[in-house]
């Protein structure tokens, strides 16, 4: 039986090509909160008797709204943010894209899509997004495109340094970023426990490799 499972879990992620991270694996306290906000704003009103079962036990809730008084934030995007600094890593390779539409409650905030490109793990860029920041921005979601380091490219360097990028700096780094969006979406309008992961082949991976390891 639990070979059978293990058989149908790595078949999910092989034919999978783009990974949300509303997978979910038994929880370590050690690292993960032991409750999260409800998926529907509206089931909300019925745990409002136990709150602290409505929230993550190791955040801070959103501002109440009598209290908020930050105007709606226009559309925009906010690119090459920086989430991390190692030393001797260029900078876009940590750093991160920001695409909002129109806010009109900050502090309520909106879902945020984190995107993860693919390019076996040498090659691609935050910036391919193609018309996917257009199209989650029109359907009233945030969306951050991130990079992350690169090993190197085996069809233009065969010789492999022992100090290259390899796993795991790769999912270490899209953990870093998913770290930085918790902390910092809320100022462009963004709902820091509303967090889809997706990624595409090699972002794929890595989206699941984060999504799945309660570390991160």
């Amino acid at each position: 039986m639990k070979m059978q499972q293990r058989k149908s879990q790595a078949l999910c992620v092989a034919f999978t090509t783009s990974v949300f991270a509303a997978c979910s694996a038994e929880p370590n306290p050690a690292h993960s909160p032991q409750t999260q906000l409800p998926s529907n704003p509206e089931s909300s009103e019925n745990n409002a008797s136990d709150d602290s079962k409505s929230k993550p036990s190791d955040a801070s809730p959103l501002p109440p709204k009598q209290i908020c008084t930050t105007s709606s934030i226009k559309a925009g995007s906010t690119l090459n943010i920086q989430y991390q600094a190692t030393a001797g890593v260029e900078k876009n390779l940590q750093s991160l894209d920001v695409y909002m539409p129109e806010v009109k409650d900050p502090c309520t905030g909106i879902p945020v899509v984190v995107w993860v490109h693919g390019g076996a793990w040498m090659i691609g860029d935050k910036s391919q997004v193609g018309f996917k920041a257009k199209h989650f921005n029109s359907l009233g979601y945030g969306f951050v495109s991130i990079n992350y380091r690169l090993s190197p490219n085996l069809l233009a360097d065969v010789e492999l340094s022992p100090n290259r990028i390899k796993f795991p700096d790769h999912p270490s780094d899209v953990g870093a970023a998913l770290g930085w969006i918790h902390k910092n979406i809320l100022k462009y309008g963004g709902n820091p426990y509303k967090i889809a992961l997706l990624g595409h082949s090699a972002g794929a991976h890595l989206a699941a490799l984060v999504a799945l390891d309660q570390s991160y």
